[in-house]
């Protein structure tokens, strides 16, 4: 046998046992990879890095989530993964807007925007927040006790309503500094939220105007309306009637 034939022999067999020898490593590789990217994000709270497997911004992988537990009815998982969501992005957006934000940055950002509004205006959410897609809030109980005064029961229903308000605006705060931060305070995704907040003004107006009426009726020493009460004994100062609409200057009820 020549030199030339062994060599070419020996070349064939080392390119062979190197196509072996590579091959399933590289298609592993490709495995792991495809696997990590389907996989669902860890019910575990994230503590480090901003992109996941795949590419998808930790903090899109976790608002997904939110929703997905969010369908299922799990929802306080649902929002455990928002909160973790809005974690990572109160970091990651603010620092991608300083370079220009993406077309999908920007769509993702208001998608997890929309979500953390839910926690005051969805219904299974914040149950007592429906009030606010209405044009006032009756603060009657839905049974009242015979030996008790159905007057004092609608006022502290409504104070314990007007406690529930205020924590639900200063959440929405949080989230309009967020919104201001990423997708601008105008932008028109954030159209429902400013919808949301229009009607719990007007649900406030109401619920502080009845209370008003209330504690002169009870004759209630200290007042729980905040700010500046609408005591329609001593005018109504607000200019708003109950159901939101402006009064005129010396028109008031």
């Amino acid at each position: 046998m020549s030199v030339n034939l062994k060599q070419l022999i020996m070349v064939s067999i080392l390119a062979s046992a190197t196509i072996l020898a590579t091959g399933p490593s590289v298609d592993a590789a490709k495995k792991r990879k495809a696997r990590a990217a389907a996989a669902p994000v860890s019910s575990a709270p994230y503590n480090g890095g901003v992109v996941a497997p795949g590419g998808v911004p930790r903090w899109v992988q976790y608002d997904q989530g939110g929703m997905y537990y969010y369908s299922r009815n799990e929802l306080e998982k649902a929002k455990q993964y928002w909160l973790a969501s809005l974690k990572l992005a109160e970091q990651a957006v603010p620092a991608e807007k300083a370079k220009g934000l993406s077309v999908t940055t920007e769509q993702n950002a208001c998608n997890l925007i929309n979500h953390l509004a839910m926690f005051v205006s969805d219904t299974k959410l914040n149950p007592n927040g429906a009030v606010y897609g209405s044009q006032g809030y009756s603060g009657l109980p839905n049974s009242v006790a015979s030996s008790q005064d159905p007057r004092r029961l609608a006022y502290d229903s409504m104070v314990a309503h007007l406690r529930t308000m205020k924590e639900d605006a200063r959440w929405l705060d949080r989230v309009m500094v967020f919104a201001e931060r990423t997708v601008g305070k105008d932008n028109r995704c954030l159209a429902s939220m400013k919808g949301t907040r229009g009607q719990m003004a007007i649900s406030e107006q109401n619920c502080k105007y009845t209370m008003a009426n209330l504690e002169r009726e009870l004759n209630i020493g200290r007042s729980s309306v905040d700010s500046k009460p609408i005591n329609p004994t001593a005018g109504n100062n607000s200019g708003l009637a109950p159901n939101g609409e402006y009064i005129p200057p010396g028109n008031n009820p």
